[in-house]
């Protein structure tokens, strides 16, 4: 049999907004860890890339807003020379492999890794396929407004102003519009993307909230049989099976609607309605959903009116007058469906009404109204957030809560109904509908950290642990992981020196970005380095660990866990 360690190693994964303050939650993380007899460390992401020295890019350390700029285009750059946009999830393998080989060891038991942070799906990918279900996504939610206030401070502190202006306002809220989303840029960042892959979502504008839910995820996680779903993660995880129902051509999305009481009332998925009421299922005679159509109806109408605006724009004579006009549309229309192009992301190409789809929120509202069922002062939970023509019927269907996981950029509710609803976290204190992230344990990891067989010890009392005493719920091999993360590790290093062998960049070793690292420096991109022999003294049991001994602290321990402030970046 293939061995299993007592304590598996954890990976954890930031994701937070720009302007989040990451350290308190590393800080609160890390304490909660060493509860259960876990010694943890922690990476800066953007410090490990800086073991490769880019030519013609240079970062900044200050002004603030500078720092963002070269680090956010540094990572852009690695992405694009590697031609791999999980290129920095792979260093963080690197970065965990040189952390063993510093320590003597092939792998380390009771010890936890977390990397700050992470702005791309794909790099949640390779993480997850490496480290399967010992990598932990952490989404961190802190408002928009405690974002750019928190980012002003800091741009005015570096410039030596003791109040924030105007204009270090604005560099705030630009810093957060590009960190939102590059869709310009191939290789740029995707936090939307990145951030409803998490497998828990924290609420960081409350301590006293992030604390505790925290504390349930990590309980759950290390087994607890005293840890049952809130009503909002319930609510959730309905709302993500009835999404899976769905065979619309661009997204699956759920949405379940609960009473005050958390009592289920109606269910729906964006599908294509039928006659006399509901949606088509897998059964129906008379399938007539749009894979049957082969397309979609949406997207052929909007091509539709983009030729058409393209050729009156010809004859208006606004425009010089062209010739092969038909040429220079079939051109546009090449454009407009290739993923970041200027044409793609246009506001035309945001047109949803043309679809023959009905929207999961709106099939449940109808299911409601169908059936004679009461949702006003009602809880909606919606896997994405609701787009402009939803959230009106919201609105006047008199549902008191929207939840949502995934972002829709595409949506206009915020601009077109602020006298009716807003868009926030926390107790609603005021009359509007409140669409609020989710907050809780994901839909992705539900079944997996609340389904349980016995909760009973032979003799019939209740047993608070499912294996008799704290220990991760992963499943894995030590063999499976070890093998997956050499292969990443050996991916990149290879790459890095094919980009080094023709000019583009180098693999420094004075960029060190913790002392655990090997001493040749880098991050163990080379192969042979020796192994350590450094002790690993012995520290009192945790209460949370029963009997077994936690693993003890380093003394080389990351030089990132030992933070200035609260920098995010």
């Amino acid at each position: 049999m293939l061995p299993t360690a007592e304590a598996p190693e954890l990976v954890f994964g930031l994701c937070s907004p720009i302007g989040t303050k990451n350290a308190k939650f590393i800080s609160m993380l890390r304490a909660n860890l060493l509860k259960f007899g876990y010694r943890s460390d922690d990476f800066k992401v953007t410090d490990l890339m800086k073991s490769v020295k880019i030519e013609g890019l240079t970062l900044k350390d200050a002004p603030i807003e500078d720092r963002y700029d070269t680090h956010i285009a540094y990572a852009n750059r690695l992405r694009s020379l590697t031609g791999d946009n999980g290129a920095l999830a792979m260093l963080c393998c690197s970065a965990i492999n040189a952390f063993r080989q510093k320590a003597g060891k092939r792998y380390l038991e009771g010890q936890a890794y977390i990397f700050d942070q992470f702005k791309r799906g794909e790099e949640i990918q390779v993480l997850r396929q490496t480290y399967q279900k010992a990598f932990v996504l952490v989404s961190l939610y802190s408002s928009k407004e405690n974002r750019v206030k928190y980012l002003s401070h800091r741009i005015s502190s570096d410039h030596a102003v003791s109040k924030p202006t105007i204009d270090h306002e604005g560099e705030a809220k630009k810093l957060v519009k590009r960190d939102e989303d590059e869709q310009g840029e191939p290789f740029g960042q995707r936090l939307a993307d990145a951030f409803s892959l998490a497998d828990l979502f924290i609420n960081l504008d409350n301590e006293q909230e992030a604390e505790h839910t925290l504390n349930r995820f990590l309980s759950a996680l290390f087994g607890s049989n005293k840890i049952s779903p809130t009503r909002d993660e319930y609510g959730m995880y309905i709302a993500k099976s009835a999404a899976l129902r769905s065979l619309d051509l661009s997204r699956q999305v759920g949405a379940a609607i609960f009473s005050p009481r958390g009592q289920v009332q109606t269910l729906g998925c964006n599908e294509v309605p039928k006659a006399q009421g509901g949606t088509y299922w897998s059964s129906d005679a008379d399938d007539a959903r749009d894979y049957t159509l082969e397309g979609d109806e949406n997207e052929r109408i909007k091509k539709a009116i983009l030729a058409d605006t393209v050729r009156r724009l010809n004859q208006s004579g606004i425009l010089p007058k062209i010739e092969n006009i038909d040429e220079i549309v079939a051109q546009v229309l090449h454009e407009s469906g290739k993923k970041g192009s200027p044409l793609k992301e246009a506001q035309l190409m945001d047109l949803l009404e043309f679809g023959r789809i009905i929207h999961a929120e709106m099939s449940a509202i109808s299911d409601a109204a169908r059936s004679g069922i009461s949702i006003k002062s009602s809880i909606l939970y919606c896997t994405t957030f609701p787009c402009h023509m939803c959230s009106k019927h919201i609105v006047a269907a008199g549902l008191a809560r929207v939840a949502y996981i995934e972002p829709y950029p595409k949506s206009y509710a915020e601009q077109l109904h602020q006298d009716a609803l807003f868009v926030g976290a926390g107790e609603n204190k005021t009359d509007k509908v409140q669409f609020s992230p989710f907050i809780g344990i994901s839909p992705l990891r539900f079944r997996e950290l609340f389904e349980r067989g016995r909760r009973k010890n032979d003799k019939g009392f209740f047993q608070e642990w499912m294996e008799g005493k704290p220990k991760p719920i992963v499943g894995y091999t030590i063999a499976t992981y070890l093998d997956s993360e050499t292969e990443k590790r050996l991916r990149i290093r290879d790459r890095l020196r094919e980009l080094q062998a023709q000019g583009n960049l180098q693999i420094t070793a004075d960029a060190t970005p913790s002392s655990a690292l090997p001493p040749q420096g880098g991050l163990a991109l080379a192969e042979g380095a020796p192994h350590t022999s450094e002790a690993r003294p012995k520290q009192p049991a945790s209460p949370g660990r029963g009997s077994r001994k936690p693993i003890a602290a380093r003394s080389g321990s990351p030089k990132s866990a030992r933070r200035i402030n609260d920098s995010d970046e």
